[in-house]
């Protein structure tokens, strides 16, 4: 199963409005699933500890937690031992590691270059076609 998993400072600071959020989820699912990919849920973030009124809050739910996760594995039964993290800051990262999760940083968006946490991957790959890969790589060894 795949899963998306974002932070909302867009929303949270004002400059995006969730029912707009919503749309892009909704176009973006679509999307995926013309091109043969299922994405099984979106999960997202919109709090903030510095944002505006309502969405001013700490949130476990807010990677590095790993709430996101947490809510995945209760939800479809995971075991986020065998689940892992493609992710492309090291708040993503941080956060499939705290959720006891194999992690993969991509060499596209942020690339690790965020600097927002000092922290290791298990692997780096180019884009997230190579994470898929590594990953399915793994799956097959495990039937063998």
């Amino acid at each position: 199963k795949l899963f998306v998993a974002t932070n909302r400072m867009d929303i949270a600071f004002g400059r995006l409005r969730e029912r707009e959020f919503r749309k892009l989820c909704e176009a973006f699912t679509e999307e995926a699933r013309a091109e043969g990919v299922e994405i099984a849920k979106i999960y997202s973030c919109p709090y903030h500890p510095k944002a505006r009124a309502r969405f001013r809050k700490e949130s476990v739910f807010r990677k590095p937690s790993p709430g996101f996760f947490k809510m995945a594995q209760q939800e479809f039964d995971l075991n986020l031992a065998r689940c892992w993290m493609i992710g492309h800051t090291t708040t993503d990262i941080l956060a499939g590691s705290r959720a006891g999760m194999g992690t993969i940083l991509v060499g596209t968006g942020e690339a690790g270059q965020d600097g927002a946490f000092q922290v290791d991957a298990h692997f780096e790959e180019p884009d997230i076609n190579a994470a898929v890969a590594r990953i399915a790589s793994f799956e097959h060894a495990l039937q063998m």
